[in-house]
């Protein structure tokens, strides 16, 4: 919740806020990179238990997914703390678009007089 606290404050403290959203974009970029990881290797783990069931003849598929499910949040639907901290990102990245929006309508409504000063309309 914090992150989302300080994105209001970004306009008075970032110089170039396109360059925060482009980064933010790599970061949501990455992060379903390690989602989509994670997912491959959980499904690869489930059918190495599900043959070693029909091998053995015994039954730990399901309670080694849900012990592993368990000891590791980021497992769970949605990608557990990852999952939140990419949609917390996402929410950042909404943001910055109307800061950058609104700071580019500024930027619209200044004008250089002669004098090389900037006016506002």
């Amino acid at each position: 919740m914090r992150l989302m606290q300080r994105v209001d404050d970004l306009q008075l403290e970032v110089d170039n806020p396109t360059e925060v959203r482009r980064a933010v974009e790599s970061l949501m970029s990455e992060l379903d990179l390690v989602l989509g990881f994670l997912e491959l290797n959980h499904t690869g783990f489930s059918k190495i238990l599900k043959k070693f069931d029909k091998r053995t003849g015994l039954a730990t598929r399901d309670a080694k997914l849900k012990e592993l499910r368990l000891s590791h949040s980021f497992l769970s639907g949605g990608g557990g703390d990852i999952g939140m901290a990419k949609e917390q990102l996402e929410g950042l990245a909404v943001r910055l678009d109307r800061i950058i929006a609104r700071r580019t309508n500024e930027g619209k409504k200044k004008k250089k007089n002669s004098k090389n000063r900037y006016i506002f309309d």
